[in-house]
C-alpha cells in the first residue's frame, strides 16, 4: 500500500523541506493587512466531541486527504508539521503539486469553558461524548514556492505583492481547504459552523 500511495504523489523537494518551517514560521504572506484576506480563511466551530476526540479525528482526516485524490487537499503534498494533543493544536503544511507554493492549515482545539485542549480531563474517555470548540485557518505563507532557494527572504522582500491564492478548479484555495476538511470531518461527527471570516475580519 505504501508504493502505491508513492506512485500517486510525489514527495515533497527536499529545498521545500528546509525551507517549509521557517516559512512558516515567517509567513509574510500574511503580513500585511488588507492583502492577507484574499488569501486567508477561517472557520469556528462547535463540534460534538470532546477536543482530544476532535484532534485525532483531524489528523485521521488529513491522513485520508494524504492518502487519496479527493479534491484540492487530495492533489496537494502535505505534511503534519506539528501535533500537540495538551494544548489541542494541529499545523499541516500543504505544498502545492508541481511549484511547492506553501499554504498552512491550523487547528485550535478548546473545551466549552474555552480551554486549549483537554488532553488529561477524566471524561475524555472511550465511549464518553461532550462538546468542544475549535478555530480552523487556512492560509498562503507567501508568493514565492518554497521549492525556490532562499524563497523565505524572497516571500520578506515580496511581502507587499497582492496574490489571490487561487486554484483553476475551485476559486480561494483557503475556503477550499475549510471546507474540506469540514465536510469529511463531518462524516464522523457533528460540527456546527459558528462564525466565520468574511471581508476584512480575522479569528
Amino acid at each position: 500500500m505504501a508504493d502505491a500511495t508513492e506512485d500517486k504523489k510525489p514527495s515533497i523537494s527536499c529545498v521545500s523541506r528546509y525551507q517549509a518551517p521557517v516559512q512558516a514560521f515567517l509567513r509574510p504572506g500574511a503580513w500585511i493587512p488588507g492583502y492577507r484576506n484574499i488569501r486567508y480563511h477561517a472557520e469556528k466551530w462547535t463540534l460534538k466531541s470532546t477536543p482530544r476526540k476532535a484532534l485525532l479525528l483531524f489528523v485521521d482526516t488529513i491522513k485520508h486527504f494524504q492518502d487519496g485524490s479527493e479534491g484540492l487537499m487530495g492533489r496537494e503534498k502535505m505534511s503534519i508539521a506539528r501535533t500537540d494533543k495538551d494544548k489541542g493544536f494541529v499545523q499541516v503544511y500543504c505544498f502545492t503539486a508541481k511549484a511547492e507554493w506553501l499554504d498552512i492549515v491550523e487547528i485550535q482545539f478548546m473545551d466549552e469553558a474555552g480551554g486549549k485542549g483537554d488532553a488529561k480531563k477524566p471524561e475524555d474517555v472511550e465511549g464518553e461524548s461532550g462538546t468542544c470548540h475549535a478555530i480552523i485557518r487556512s492560509f498562503s505563507t507567501g508568493f514565492v514556492p518554497t521549492i525556490v532557494p532562499l524563497a523565505p527572504l524572497c516571500n520578506i522582500l515580496c511581502c507587499w505583492l497582492p496574490f489571490a491564492g487561487n486554484d483553476p478548479e475551485v476559486g480561494f484555495t483557503a475556503n477550499t481547504r475549510v471546507m474540506q476538511v469540514r465536510e469529511q470531518m463531518q462524516k464522523s461527527v457533528d460540527i456546527s459552523v459558528v462564525e466565520e471570516t468574511s471581508g476584512c475580519s480575522t479569528l
